[in-house]
């Protein structure tokens, strides 16, 4: 699965359109060359090279209503940003987290949006693209998203790399890209200690803080500690006997969210 999320390009840095959407289609390129050719009266072919080839795709999203009306309505810019997008032989150099940069794409005709059957709130989406390139270069663009720097579970220091939790894993839950914990945490507690540590992977000295970050633990915002480039928030949540999940949401007005889902069991003590 192919996920795919889409930003737009302001003066004050990308802002978010709308995040994991489904690439659904092919990821079929097609390259122009755009030499200029020409016969001269002998007969003699005399080519002008050109060292960009125009680049283009057609991209099949499915994706959900609130979704599809973000894109028809971004869709008038023209021009987009598309983390995550596989073309041709191209995709993410990070395998772990292709949406932190975004490739640049101009769109080139009729922007076709549908709900695929009556009532079923599954939408397909085709944007027909010219991609930015030059030479053999696709421009890409780091684009805002909040990723995780820490994150302590019952004690537990979850590993990052790449700014990934590892043992975790990206999937589509009701429709949002969420981080779900593989491993089931084990306790015999009737609460458990969490804490997150975030940052904005685009953040420039002075520019574009984390004021405004809100970071809901088990559905409760709390207090969220704001230092430079960082923002930290913890809670200690009480369990039920028996399965429990937990949520940790971290949102910032135009970046793409941070979602994490961790699964607990409680276990019964004997007395």
């Amino acid at each position: 699965m192919r996920l795919i999320d889409i930003y737009k390009e302001t003066p004050g840095g990308t802002v978010l359109v709308t995040a994991g959407c489904i690439q659904a289609g092919a990821t079929d390129l097609k390259k122009t060359v755009q030499s200029k050719v020409y016969t001269m009266a002998d007969g003699t072919v005399c080519c002008y090279p050109v060292q960009t080839a125009k680049s283009e795709m057609t991209l099949e999203l499915e994706c959900t209503r609130t979704q599809a009306a973000a894109i028809e309505t971004a869709a008038a810019l023209g021009s987009l940003l598309f983390a995550g997008l596989r073309f041709g032989t191209n995709y993410s150099s990070d395998p772990v987290q292709p949406f932190q940069t975004g490739y640049r794409a101009f769109l080139s005709g009729a922007v076709q949006i549908a709900e695929k059957y009556a009532l079923s709130g599954i939408y397909a989406v085709t944007l027909p693209l010219i991609l930015d390139a030059s030479a053999d270069t696709y421009r890409r663009e780091q684009v805002a998203a909040i990723l995780p720097t820490a994150l302590s579970v019952d004690g537990e220091a979850a590993s990052i790399e790449y700014e990934h939790l590892r043992g975790y894993d990206l999937k589509l839950v009701g429709g949002v890209p969420v981080f779900v914990r593989r491993s089931v945490v084990f306790t015999g507690g009737s609460t458990i200690a969490l804490a997150v540590t975030v940052k904005r992977q685009d953040y420039a000295a002075g520019t574009r803080e984390l004021t405004g970050t809100v970071i809901t633990i088990g559905g409760t915002s709390e207090t969220v500690t704001v230092d430079g480039n960082s923002a930290v928030a913890s809670k200690t949540a009480d369990l039920a006997l028996g399965d429990n999940l937990i949520d940790v949401q971290v949102t910032l007005t135009g970046c793409r969210p941070l979602m994490i889902r961790i699964p607990i069991y409680r276990q019964a003590v004997a007395t």
